[in-house]
């Protein structure tokens, strides 16, 4: 294989192909198309999610707002605002979610633990409601 240009990594935007993930939702009947985020985009994600100093999620951010930004970050078909993804993961079951997340954090460049700590945010929410 050839070495790059300079010209050529000038050009690279939009030549990568992103991992993507068909992700069944048997109950509506259908499936959403999950894509593998660019350097870019995980790096504003992750600085908008998890706290620098502590590599946890941001204290005060709760289940279905984490859930549905990442959602939203890598939903590739339907696209999904943070308002349509938080729709769809406020009527999901959270056992049909846990695995869902688990393909999210995979596409969004997250460590393994974060789909565990979204799921806990979601448990430590609902008793401080209870």
């Amino acid at each position: 294989m050839a070495r790059l240009t300079v010209e050529q990594v000038k050009k690279a935007k939009g030549k990568f192909k992103f991992r993507e993930r068909e992700v069944e939702i048997p109950d509506l009947g259908g499936t959403i198309l999950l894509r593998g985020l660019g350097v870019g985009a995980a790096s504003a994600l992750h600085e908008e999610l998890i706290d620098p100093d502590t590599g946890n999620t941001r204290a005060g951010l709760d289940m279905l707002t984490l859930a549905s930004k990442l959602l939203a970050a890598v939903c590739a078909d339907p696209e999904l605002s943070e308002d349509a993804a938080r729709d769809l993961i406020d009527a999901m079951p959270v056992v049909e979610l846990a695995p869902i997340l688990d393909d999210m954090r995979f596409l969004a460049g997250m460590g393994e633990e974060t789909s565990k700590e979204i799921l806990a945010a979601g448990s430590d929410f609902r008793q401080a409601e209870d």
